[in-house]
């Protein structure tokens, strides 16, 4: 891992202009896709990430398009996608993109949905669910169960339920929600 730091570090001091020109091609795709309607959120210099809400769309339903008409996102959720560029990537991946996010048909916008609160009960010491007998469970059937396994649906990646905590229906929904089908619980 340090290695390929130091390759990434090398590489940027030798190719000063080659990476500030990246930086500068994201800046103008990012020009072109506000100045076309397509509502972006602040990120990094390298990264853009579009609301899809605003356009009709879940941000797991835009990827789907864009990847149909051949763009990968780094990621989707159910409100955003982000695209990750390269210092290496061709010029032509850049006007692609905006000819590929400007082309997609709009709809009505979609209201984000509410995420509940999940307020977790502790029962058990983490390691004490760890440890004890456990099973997969539906997860619509492990409400009031205790939870021994971590659920950290990406994106957001910040744990739903953890181990030694009681499986709220809150927690049960979120979880449906990201697509956890079954979990494990103490038996």
């Amino acid at each position: 891992m340090l290695d390929s730091l130091d390759l990434c570090n090398r590489f940027i001091a030798d190719s000063r202009d080659t990476a500030f020109g990246a930086v500068l091609r994201v800046r103008e795709l990012k020009d072109r896709l506000v100045g076309d309607g397509v509502p972006l959120r602040e990120s990094d210099a390298m990264r853009v990430t579009v609301d899809a809400n605003p356009l009709g769309y879940s941000g797991h339903e835009l990827a789907g398009l864009m990847r149909e008409r051949g763009a990968e996102c780094e990621m989707s959720g159910e409100r955003y996608v982000v695209l990750l560029f390269s210092v290496v990537q061709p010029e032509s991946n850049f006007a692609r993109t905006a000819e590929i996010l400007c082309g997609i048909p709009r709809k009505a916008p979609i209201t984000p949905s509410e995420i509940p609160v999940i307020r977790p009960e502790r029962v058990m010491s983490p390691r004490e669910a760890f440890l004890s007998r456990r099973e997969n469970v539906p997860t619509e059937s492990a409400v009031g169960r205790i939870c021994a396994g971590v659920y950290s649906p990406c994106p957001p990646c910040v744990p739903t339920v953890m181990p030694g905590e009681r499986i709220s229906v809150e927690a049960a929904e979120v979880m449906s929600r990201y697509g956890t089908k079954e979990l494990l619980a103490v038996i």
